[in-house]
């Protein structure tokens, strides 16, 4: 498989800061959002035209004809570390086709408990100090 770009025909795209900003070239507004607040990006085929989906305030269907777009694909690849194997998998696909990118990790606030627990059957465990198992039985 090529590691090669779409061939960037109209419309741009352009990082400006925090900002990426981009117009599809077909007479839209331009759109934008904040890098900083992107949570997942996924690459996907629509039709025969490869787009990235960014989700930031909303979801930012972002072509990868426009011109400048592989040079703000690389930087921003470099930032969050995109799957770039997977990015120029579906960049060959003749089907449509939806891949991650990225999405944003999050802090973990729970862990797994080590062994098997049965009491669930039972009722449910508060977990503050002391520790209180509450019966499902309780009204």
């Amino acid at each position: 498989m090529m590691n090669t770009f779409p061939k960037e025909e109209k419309g741009t795209i352009q990082i400006i800061g925090n900002i990426v900003r981009y117009d599809d070239g077909r007479g839209n507004e331009p759109e934008e959002f904040a890098i900083d607040k992107t949570k997942y990006v996924n690459v996907m085929l629509l039709g025969d035209t490869p787009y990235l989906l960014f989700y930031s305030d909303y979801q930012h269907y972002v072509s990868s004809t426009l011109k400048g777009f592989e040079a703000v694909y690389k930087q921003l690849s470099a930032k969050f570390g995109f799957d770039d194997a997977a990015f120029f998998e579906v960049m060959h696909q003749t089907e449509e086709i939806t891949k991650r990118l990225w999405i944003k990790p999050r802090k973990t606030n729970y862990h797994f408990l080590e062994g098997e627990y049965n009491d669930y059957k039972n009722g449910w465990e508060v977990q503050s100090n002391p520790q209180k198992f509450i019966s499902w039985d309780t009204t």
